[in-house]
């Protein structure tokens, strides 16, 4: 049986990440079987964006749509999913809601049976919706142990994807040396992420995990693609705690604590 093709749709910054997460989980829990598609990801450089998308979304069985209020009523998100809605042939649209209730979805995409990313239950079915579609592979056990073992990562990337954006997000102007210092960082994390160093099941098998390291606000903080900042809020509890940090490079980013690769700047 033939690879099922699921095209990723996201808008916006809130769901760009999120989709490169999603992506990774879904190759690795589907290796073989789903081939997916991220445009932020799938198209490389010179290529006419327009017609690698036309074609891809002429080629879908199924696509994902990555939902947030930032986005509700994005062109973009709208005009993907119309197109998958007509062009699906063994799959459909699934808007995945990343900060929404159910209540909030509005026409047209209310019309699609949708899932809540904050819900484990509601995931777990999309996935079994996937190995359906793919003839029943991977087996069950192999799914439950793939989709187990790739969770915290995805859980995590919804959780920080859904946080709420705080004062301290918003842009601001910046300096010339601060522009070039963030394209040396981008080149920097660009090479790590070649050499696999922030490959996500490595980062998220146990790894990292700063449940204990105590932070407040206005502590400096150091990441390896960011650069050093200072900490301007911090919003939920637990695992969920969020870091809404402003760096000194790239401006403010929000920072899912428990798994964000910190450390306390001066620390090391």
């Amino acid at each position: 049986m033939p690879a099922l093709n699921v095209f990723i749709s996201w808008s916006g910054e809130q769901t760009r990440e999120l989709g490169h997460v999603l992506k990774a989980f879904l190759d690795a829990a589907f290796a073989g079987h789903v081939e997916t598609f991220l445009s932020d990801a799938d198209i490389a450089p010179g290529e006419r964006f327009l017609s690698v998308i036309n074609a891809q979304l002429d080629g879908a069985d199924l696509g994902i749509l990555l939902v947030s209020r930032s986005n509700l009523i994005s062109p973009w998100l709208l005009f993907e999913a119309g197109a998958l809605a007509g062009k699906t042939s063994r799959g459909s649209v699934i808007p995945v809601l990343v900060d929404l209730d159910r209540s909030e979805l509005i026409s047209p995409l209310d019309q699609f049976q949708n899932a809540l990313g904050s819900s484990r239950a509601d995931l777990d079915k999309l996935w079994k919706r996937l190995q359906q579609a793919t003839g029943g592979l991977p087996n069950d056990h192999s799914l439950k142990v793939l989709t187990d073992d790739g969770w915290p990562a995805l859980e995590a990337a919804f959780a920080l994807a859904a946080a709420p954006i705080d004062a301290a997000d918003a842009p601001r102007p910046r300096s010339q040396e601060e522009v070039l210092e963030e394209i040396r960082l981008g080149v920097n994390s660009l090479v790590r992420r070649e050499r696999g160093f922030l490959d996500w099941p490595q980062t998220h098998r146990g790894l990292i995990d700063n449940s204990g390291l105590k932070i407040d606000v206005g502590q400096r903080l150091f990441h390896p693609d960011f650069g050093s900042g200072e900490v301007m809020n911090i919003t939920g509890e637990g695992d969920k705690t969020v870091l809404h940090v402003a760096f000194t490079a790239v401006g403010p980013k929000k920072l899912l604590k428990k798994l964000a690769p910190i450390t306390l700047d001066g620390a090391g």
